[in-house]
């Protein structure tokens, strides 16, 4: 296992923010566990703007030092903006359907294909 978060219960490692915990078992279950546990993790990234995704998780380094303070104190630290900013992601990745990611697909991929068409259609009618 490569642990790339830490459990919000516990403060042990492990491998992805929303699996159950090896340590504790202990899996996160309301939109409050879920959000804490994609901000204790590498993996914390914010949709920025329509171009991509802003990296905003701490370093590993960090998110240990935070585990061990929930081993000691039973809380991580988190900021209330922290804590927001992820359960904001959380409800976006939930609210994603199939259908919405291909439409999003299909937008994104709508420009080129019309750049495509025309101009291969330009191409053909200059010979």
């Amino acid at each position: 296992m490569i642990p790339s978060a830490i459990c919000f219960h516990c403060g042990s490692a492990k491998s992805h923010c929303l699996d159950p915990c090896a340590a504790c078992g202990k899996a996160p279950a309301t939109r409050g566990e879920r959000a804490q546990s994609l901000a204790l993790s590498i993996d914390f990234m914010v949709q920025s703007d329509e171009l991509g995704n802003e990296d905003v998780s701490e370093s590993w380094d960090d998110l240990q030092r935070r585990g061990a303070q929930i081993k000691a104190h039973g809380s991580a630290g988190l900021s209330i903006e922290r804590v927001e900013l992820a359960a904001t992601q959380i409800d976006l990745i939930e609210a994603s359907t199939p259908r919405k990611i291909v439409l999003s697909t299909v937008l994104w991929l709508l420009p080129a294909m019309l750049v495509a068409v025309v101009g291969s259609a330009l191409s053909c009618s200059g010979k």
